[in-house]
């Protein structure tokens, strides 16, 4: 598990605001900063199919986990602002699967380095694995579950689902939810609405054959 450094002045879940919306307390702020540690070896990877990035407005928060059916409380919600994320994904018949692309986001640290022959002279950090699926204009995406584990020896984890649409030629919008554990006695979800564009690499439209990266911790 990666360590965090806690700061007085910097928001905690890797740059994302977690407001934690209650029903008698009021609104508890929740916040990440970057500052795990990778403990990655590189991994053989075939070249990649599509590089996309965009960007997240954080809407609103509440108990429960993004799997669950949420509801918005009441009233009105405080600005929670917006994140910067992308992804460098593969695409196999249908099927999903690929890296947070760090190069598009401040909110994920290292979680994996991957090379492959030809294609990346180095390895190159990721964040965190994700996998989903994809049928006709739409797709979802889910991530691994991020272990973190805070300087007091909290153990803290967090993991997130995209749900999405294409909205344009090379463009794919949706809900963005996002859960953490452990922070406190039950686990709290962040949800938002994101929009992600083509930036390199073939669309996801394109059906084609790849072989899957081999992934080691």
């Amino acid at each position: 598990m990666n360590k965090i450094n806690f700061s007085s002045r910097t928001w905690i879940i890797a740059g994302i605001s977690l407001a934690v919306v209650l029903a008698v307390a009021g609104t508890l702020t929740l916040v990440f900063a970057r500052g795990w540690l990778s403990t990655s070896a590189p991994v053989a990877l075939t070249p990649l199919e599509a590089v996309y990035a965009g960007s997240i407005d954080l809407s609103w928060v509440t108990p429960g986990v993004y799997s669950d059916t949420l509801t918005q409380p009441p009233g009105t919600p405080p600005d929670l602002g917006r994140i910067d994320l992308g992804f460098r994904l593969h695409r196999s018949q249908g099927s999903l699967s690929g890296f947070v692309d760090l190069q598009a986001t401040l909110v994920f640290t290292t979680e994996h380095s991957i090379y492959t022959s030809g294609y990346l002279t180095a390895p190159l950090e990721v964040g965190p694995q994700v996998w989903g699926s994809i049928s006709g204009d739409a797709w979802t995406l889910e991530s691994e579950r991020i272990h973190m584990v805070s300087e007091a020896g909290q153990e803290l984890i967090r993991q997130f689902r995209l749900t999405a649409a294409r909205t344009g030629l090379t463009t794919y919008a949706g809900e963005y939810r996002e859960t953490l554990w452990g922070y406190g006695p039950q686990p709290y979800t962040i949800v938002g609405e994101f929009e992600l564009s083509l930036m390199d690499g073939k669309n996801l439209i394109i059906t084609s054959e790849l072989y899957l990266p081999v992934i080691k911790r």
